[in-house]
């Protein structure tokens, strides 16, 4: 993650109009142990990443100039089934 952001200055610094880091889909299907997962690795990966690539860009004078978004998707019904958390009868 955090290479992508280094790219994605990178790129955009270079003048690239658009870009688009991700993790890859499969890491972050997160079924079987969701919370956990996101709490000890995905989140903590992506807040890193994310505030560094912000604080790059303010350090180089671009942020003011560029719009960043961070986005998911959420495929699934909004309620967490069973196997998923703390809340799991397991």
């Amino acid at each position: 993650m955090g290479q992508g952001a280094l790219l994605a200055r990178r790129l955009v610094e270079g003048g690239v109009r658009f870009v688009t880091v991700a993790k890859g889909w499969l890491n972050y299907d997160t079924h079987g142990d969701n919370f956990n997962i996101m709490k000890k690795v995905l989140l903590p990966e992506f807040d890193r990443a994310f505030a560094a690539l912000l604080q790059d860009l303010h350090q180089r004078g671009m942020l003011e100039s560029t719009l960043v978004i961070a986005m998911g998707e959420f495929g699934a019904p909004p309620k967490v089934n069973g196997e998923c958390g703390p809340r799991s009868s397991q």
